[in-house]
Order: structure tokens, then sequence, then C-alpha cells
């Protein structure tokens, strides 16, 4: 059992739209592990989540688009 996946995440999420610019911005952590990651797109947040999870985020479960 020692190898199972967390049946859950925690993330602390940060996103701004920056006038001028075409895409969201922002900041997560992964707040087990501490490891975060600057964003330059939405895409790059669900990439970002995807990485510690099991399956891939579907696009209609996304709601970002």
């Amino acid at each position: 059992m020692a190898n199972r996946r967390q049946q859950h995440e925690s993330f602390v999420v940060r996103v701004w739209w920056e006038p001028g610019r075409p895409d969201w911005r922002g900041w997560v952590q992964h707040t087990r592990s501490g490891k975060s990651a600057a964003l330059q797109s939405l895409d790059e947040l669900i990439d970002f989540i995807e990485s510690w999870t099991d399956e891939p985020i579907k696009e209609e479960q996304r709601g970002l688009r």
C-alpha cells in the first residue's frame, strides 16, 4: 500500500489577468510537496495539476475554455 497514490491532492492557486495580454497568468503550489510553478496560461495550470493525478482532466471537465 505504500506505493498507492493519494486519492486527493491540494493546491494553492493564484491567477490574474494582465491588460494587454491574451491569457491569464498565475502561480500554483502543490501543498504536500511544496513544489510550485509560475503559469503563463490556464493550460499550464491544468498540466501542473494533471502531473499529480492518475488521469488527465477531460476537456469537458476543465471548464476553462
